[in-house]
């Protein structure tokens, strides 16, 4: 599996989304609303074919008293979950002949405390990735 082309894949996707993406953690004095992503562990099959992922994708928001902006963001990075062609992560089917294939599956959806009037949302995702 290329990890590589898979943060590259999930990279493009957030910012086209919203300029403010970052991976791991985000910079000190970033402007509101902003996204951070981190594939936080993985692991290989029993037969050594897919390996998987977990996705932990991080919405933080200022505005404390409203919460449209970031419903919007989680509401365009979750997508419908359609069966066939989601129009966001959640049962995305990704394929790069050659270089990737992934699914993701939405697993939870969470609000997290914050300090100092932040808004803070969590998308889980398992992402399942296949070797060539």
């Amino acid at each position: 599996m290329n990890t590589v082309e898979l943060k590259k894949m999930i990279f493009a996707y957030l910012k086209a989304i919203t300029a403010s993406v970052y991976e791991i953690e985000a910079p000190a004095k970033v402007s509101y609303p902003y996204v951070v992503y981190a594939l936080q562990y993985s692991a290989t099959n029993i037969n050594e074919k897919r390996e998987d992922f977990n996705l932990y994708i991080d919405i933080y928001d200022n505005d404390q008293f409203n919460s449209l902006v970031i419903d919007a963001l989680i509401g365009t990075i979750d997508g419908d979950g359609a069966i066939v062609s989601a129009s966001g992560l959640h049962r995305k089917h990704y394929y790069v002949a050659g270089t990737l294939q992934a699914d993701f599956y939405r697993t939870s959806r969470e609000t997290l405390e914050e300090y100092d009037n932040i808004r803070h949302m969590q998308l889980q995702y398992d992402v399942m990735t296949y070797l060539a």
